[in-house]
């Protein structure tokens, strides 16, 4: 994440003085755990100030930041529980990595301000290579004044290893520190694991990129016309998100299809070369099983703005579907990024599909073209003209060019 797209996210976070001062009070804290003072902001101006003033201090770091912050803001006071995926490396094989796993978790851990301890039996699938961990977890800080301890959230967070497609997925916490804290947990343990930014590697396309499209939207586009229905899914575009400073998101939340694409407000920001950074979808298929035709249908939203994050309304990440689309749909993405026809198709799927809207002026020139190849009497032709250019002498001055 970038200084641009963070400040156009942090300005429209501030702009509710229901939660300013919280999320204000969030940053501060963030801020003082790092360098070990008490911090305290006045306003948001003051507190963006600092941030700008940090980031540029440490320049190598400024990404990772302003990421964490975003983070930070986005979930801290939502409901939302965000399932982040990353790539899990290991030559273990999966009956030695359970049992790694097991004797990670034998007893109860205490990683940083984090506590953890098994809510169940850990769930281990031999067949499909799955290894799933429910965890309780509570959260510490130290009161400032007295210098005692307290527990300041708790909550439940759900691990699975995916041996078979080289997956991590946590999920089941709102607690954006908590994801965090797991995955140092267990790096510190020797488990590797990779986060997967989306916008990041994006730039591999930019530098390639001959179109004027972002590279996120001819990720994106690709993804909903090719990747997702290779998969047998039927898509309804709910909600897409560009990153602008002057317009504001888009959402149609009844438009079936990729219908949404083709609004003539969406199709101006492809065509500008905004970036996507949101979308909200829902999936549905139709299946058999035995015989038996089975229903499947959720809505989830896709987050790039910092490690990839899927948050499903319905949130259950435990479901094997639910899982499955997790893992294609950032697999497919990382496939796109390093395909050298992404560009190519990208750009062929909107030329045909999602063309650039025409202007105004283009439009009632078209309709003046149109009603003079039906008028036949030439007086009614000469009223016709006389008609466009004292009402829109601009397009037809257009028309004339």
């Amino acid at each position: 994440m970038d200084i641009s797209r963070f400040t156009t996210y942090y300005d429209k976070k501030m702009r509710s003085n229901l939660t300013k001062k919280k999320r204000i009070k969030t940053i501060s804290e963030y801020f003082g755990k790092k360098l070990n003072e008490n911090i305290s902001f006045t306003d948001e101006k003051e507190c963006f100030n600092y941030i700008l003033e940090y980031i540029i201090k440490r320049e190598d770091e400024s990404e990772e930041i302003l990421e964490e912050l975003y983070t930070l803001l986005e979930y801290s006071y939502s409901t939302q529980n965000p399932n982040y995926v990353y790539d899990l490396k290991t030559s273990k094989n999966s009956d030695d990595f359970f049992k790694l796993i097991s004797k990670t978790f034998k007893k109860k851990i205490r990683h940083g301000d984090f506590e953890y301890k098994l809510t169940n039996k850990i769930k281990y699938d031999e067949f499909n290579e799955l290894i799933e961990c429910d965890l309780d977890y509570a959260e510490y800080s130290v009161d400032t004044i007295t210098g005692g301890e307290y527990k300041k959230t708790s909550g439940f967070i759900s691990i699975t290893f995916d041996l078979k497609n080289k997956k991590f997925i946590s999920s089941k916490s709102n607690n954006y520190k908590n994801h965090n804290n797991i995955v140092e947990f267990l790096s510190s343990k020797g488990f590797s694991f990779l986060p997967i930014y989306i916008l990041k590697r994006a730039l591999t396309i930019k530098n390639r990129n001959f179109t004027e499209f972002s590279p996120t939207t001819l990720l994106i586009i690709n993804l909903l016309y090719e990747k997702i229905p290779e998969m047998g899914y039927e898509i309804t575009l709910d909600a897409i998100n560009f990153t602008n400073l002057d317009a504001q998101n888009v959402q149609g939340m009844k438009m079936r299809g990729t219908d949404l694409l083709k609004a003539p407000e969406v199709l101006q920001r492809i065509h500008f070369g905004d970036e996507v950074h949101t979308l909200k979808l829902s999936l549905e298929i139709i299946s058999e099983n035995n015989g038996n035709k089975e229903y499947f249908r959720t809505t989830f939203t896709i987050d790039l703005r910092g490690k990839i994050a899927f948050v499903f309304e319905d949130d259950d990440i435990r479901d094997s579907r639910r899982r499955e689309i997790c893992i294609k749909i950032q697999s497919s993405l990382m496939q796109l990024i390093y395909d050298e026809k992404t560009i190519e198709y990208g750009q062929n799927i909107i030329h045909r599909e999602l063309p650039k809207p025409k202007s105004l002026h283009q439009i009632v020139s078209d309709i003046r073209t149109n009603v003079l190849e039906m008028v036949t009497n030439e007086d009614d032709r000469i009223h016709v003209e006389k008609y466009f250019v004292d009402n829109y002498p601009l397009s037809f001055n257009h028309s004339k060019n």
